[in-house]
């Protein structure tokens, strides 16, 4: 438990440092789904054996690649680079 908590809070701090401030996949975002996931796991456990920390953990790093897709498609000229999906241009 205490290796799988080590690893979320390192990931926690990836997000902060790399998340740009975009309500639809920023920081805010992620604070939205986590609460979201804690209260699924909470309606759900009674059911179901649910890995919580595996949850937060995909939750807390579920954006960070398309945060790279943006920063690259922000800085580029080419319309048609990969990322484009994303509807931020």
């Amino acid at each position: 438990m205490e290796n799988k908590n080590r690893i979320y809070q390192k990931a926690f701090a990836l997000a902060e440092k790399y998340l740009i401030s975009d309500p639809s996949h920023g920081l805010d975002h992620i604070k939205r789904v986590l609460q979201l996931v804690d209260y699924i796991v909470i309606k759900e456990k009674t059911q179901k054996k649910i890995d919580s920390e595996c949850l937060r953990l995909a939750t807390v790093l579920h954006d960070l690649g398309s945060q790279y897709q943006v920063r690259k498609l922000r800085s580029s000229r080419d319309k048609f680079k990969s990322g484009l999906h994303l509807g931020v241009i």
